[in-house]
């Protein structure tokens, strides 16, 4: 799942996802995209999709996509990806 907002306070539902990430640890990956982290908010550089959850700067495009939704699952099952897209009230 990709989930992008502008700042770390914005996850509206990070309870939600923690919860998922509790029931499917081998199947549920979760990347918060945030476009203007702040300076307490701790980033994952890797390039590659991994398992859990993480958090990177930068906004959604076509090289996150490209990041997340290629490769498969280490056990060769159906992968199944969720993109949440959302804007401010």
């Amino acid at each position: 799942m990709i989930y992008g907002n502008r700042n770390a306070g914005q996850i509206i539902f990070r309870d939600e996802t923690a919860r998922l990430l509790e029931a499917y640890p081998d199947r549920f990956r979760l990347r918060h995209s945030l476009s203007k982290p702040g300076p307490e908010t701790k980033l994952d550089s890797r390039t590659k999709s991994v398992l859990g959850e993480r958090t990177t700067a930068g906004r959604v495009d076509h090289t996150v996509l490209k990041q997340e939704f290629e490769g498969q699952w280490a056990d060769g099952s159906l992968v199944q990806h969720f993109l949440i897209i959302g804007t401010s009230v």
